[in-house]
């Protein structure tokens, strides 16, 4: 079976009802002109867990569309990319407070050499992280996280949120080594 996201109206769609919530099915007309392709979309959305379809009789029969928690999920992320794309938003938007936080955890922190795509982590070179005038190398791998979703781990932390984590997803080329290895295959995506 086709991939939903590969459809024509799965973005419109789902932009849709998170901007307007409860619609009626005809209220979706708007993006989907033919009933029929309508019919054969909306239970695909509905399996893939995405909307929630209800039949309520006012006078006749009505159906109203709604996104579920994971329908309204995938949308807000739809949302976010298309305003990254057009330079709307940042992936990353901070407070202050929590930019200064970042800044005075990371400052200390460097990657060693050039990247190689070929590997699965990234060496993190860290001076005086004892505040004794010790560094160290922390090493931050390509995984999944308990819930089969891609993430960077530190072997240093055992974590896939610790500030050594934080940092390598700052760098461009860490981004781009991620992308590299989910491509090839070598990690992989567990839905």
């Amino acid at each position: 079976m086709r991939d939903l996201s590969s459809e024509k109206y799965y973005v419109p769609i789902l932009k849709y009802l998170l901007e307007h919530g409860v619609v009626k099915k005809y209220d979706l007309r708007e993006i989907v002109k033919s009933s029929g392709t309508m019919d054969k979309l909306l239970p695909k959305f509905e399996a893939e867990g995405l909307i929630s379809i209800k039949e309520e009789m006012l006078g006749r029969r009505t159906f109203f569309v709604s996104l579920t928690p994971k329908g309204r999920a995938v949308a807000q992320q739809l949302k976010k990319a298309e305003e990254v794309s057009e330079g709307k938003s940042d992936l990353i938007t901070l407070n202050q407070s929590d930019y200064n936080e970042f800044v005075s955890h990371t400052r200390d922190m460097s990657v060693l050499a050039q990247l190689n795509v070929l590997d699965d982590h990234v060496a993190i070179h860290e001076v005086n992280y004892d505040s004794q005038g010790h560094d160290r190398v922390v090493f931050v791998y390509i995984k999944l996280n308990g819930n089969g979703i891609l993430r960077l781990w530190c072997e240093i932390d055992n974590s896939f949120s610790c500030w050594h984590v934080k940092y390598a997803w700052t760098i461009p080329d860490v981004q781009a080594m991620v992308q590299y290895q989910m491509r090839k295959g070598n990690v992989k995506k567990v839905d």
